[in-house]
């Protein structure tokens, strides 16, 4: 027996080392199904103990694969891999419409970010969900008394991550105002921020005194949401810390990228966890540059890991660690671009409008309750491993305990 299932509740749940190694190198798609096996199935799978141990198994493997949520109406995903796209690179990349969670925007959606599976949407400027599109399970939040003030502003930045020190999922979003001294004269830029904790179930609002300008998705990065701030000296990227839930000192001045060929930083970019920017050369309007902030670096240190070739403008969603495979929106297409051979190897079919995007992998984790998946005819309170009654008999849950 494994060292983690050292005592059960009842002896019809134990699950054998071999089948759980089994199950985490499953799908979602697959465990989904397999919960249908048996009860005990039912309750393993959807145990906290297992899925952050198939969260973890996820983030330590070697996938290939890329899922990439497109901020269209209606909803559309991408699943490819560079596999796929070096044995047939003339074929187009496919699309797939997603149903909404909860309800059907009548204006607009934006993507907030997205952590462990878990996608936080924002539906006409008002309503926030959080979503895993892979097991279908959503959570609307409830609103803050701010939130149609928020958008009264056209300063409006927003980001949702995961606090790993007080293991809590989180939402953000603000705006700046004025604030003015007793006599008028002085003004101090005064961001009001709001933070949902998914932990606590409530939002809670303050104010962050801070000369910045900076609008738009924050990038995660080591658990901070990042934003390019075009400060009038010199731009940079201002940070927000989840776990204080404030603005950090620590900024991050992007001078050297500036002075690189008289280029534009044009926005924030993630690569396995690393702080990256991507850039535009002002004099030809047609070169894209990725730099990635060096690890024990100074302030000022970047390295140029790719550049892209494109007389359309384009935005970078995702690079390779080796920066050989560049994933782009290029107007209202996807297109996978090679820095080496300096083409375009794949495409989407054109949509109606440009959009924004957020890469996710597939994971169990629920946007109920941060961790246990339940099922959809159970209510947001109940998680999977509750005692389940049957022909007025109560059936055991699994319980598991782990070991150092």
């Amino acid at each position: 027996m494994s060292a983690t299932l050292k005592q059960l509740r009842h002896p019809d749940l134990y699950v054998p080392d071999i089948l759980e190694d089994i199950l985490l190198s499953l799908p979602v798609k697959s465990l989904k199904r397999f919960q249908g096996v048996s009860k005990t199935w039912t309750a393993f799978i959807s145990h906290p103990y297992f899925i952050q141990k198939h969260l973890t198994h996820l983030m330590k493997s070697n996938n290939n694969s890329l899922n990439l949520l497109l901020e269209t109406r209606p909803l559309r995903s991408i699943c490819t891999s560079l596999k796929d796209l070096k044995e047939d690179d003339a074929a187009p990349i496919a699309t797939r419409e997603l149903a909404y969670p909860v309800m059907t925007p009548t204006s607009s959606v934006v993507i907030f970010g997205s952590v462990n599976g878990l996608i936080c949407l924002e539906f006409d400027k008002t309503d926030i969900v959080l979503w895993n599109p892979s097991t279908g399970e959503s959570k609307l939040l409830p609103q803050n008394t701010i939130v149609h003030h928020v958008h009264d502003h056209a300063s409006v930045f927003y980001g949702f991550g995961y606090d790993s020190k007080s293991e809590d999922y989180k939402v953000m979003r603000g705006y700046f105002e004025i604030e003015f001294s007793s006599d008028g004269l002085s003004q101090y830029p005064k961001a009001i921020v709001e933070v949902f904790s998914l932990k606590s179930g409530s939002w809670r609002t303050q104010a962050d005194y801070s000369d910045s300008a900076i609008e738009g998705q924050g990038c995660l990065v080591n658990e901070t949401l990042n934003w390019v701030d075009y400060n009038v000296h010199a731009p940079l990227v201002r940070s927000f810390d989840l776990g204080e839930e404030k603005f950090s000192e620590n900024i991050q001045c992007l001078c050297s990228i500036m002075r690189a060929n008289s280029t534009f930083v044009g926005g924030i970019l993630n690569i396995k966890n690393r702080l990256a920017v991507y850039s535009l050369t002002i004099d030809t309007f047609n070169e894209y540059k990725i730099w990635v902030k060096r690890n024990g670096g100074g302030h000022d240190s970047w390295t140029e890991v790719a550049n892209v070739i494109s007389d359309q403008f384009l935005t970078p969603v995702w690079i390779s660690e080796s920066g050989d495979e560049v994933l782009a929106i290029v107007g209202n297409i996807v297109a996978w671009y090679s820095p080496k051979e300096k083409r375009f190897t794949k495409a989407t079919e054109t949509l109606d409008y440009s959009f924004g995007a957020t890469t996710y992998i597939e994971t169990l984790v629920s946007p109920l309750t941060g961790s246990v998946a339940v099922s959809a005819g159970e209510s947001s309170g109940m998680a999977a491993s509750t005692p389940a009654k049957e022909g007025g008999k109560e059936e055991v849950a699994v319980t598991i305990e782990t070991t150092n």
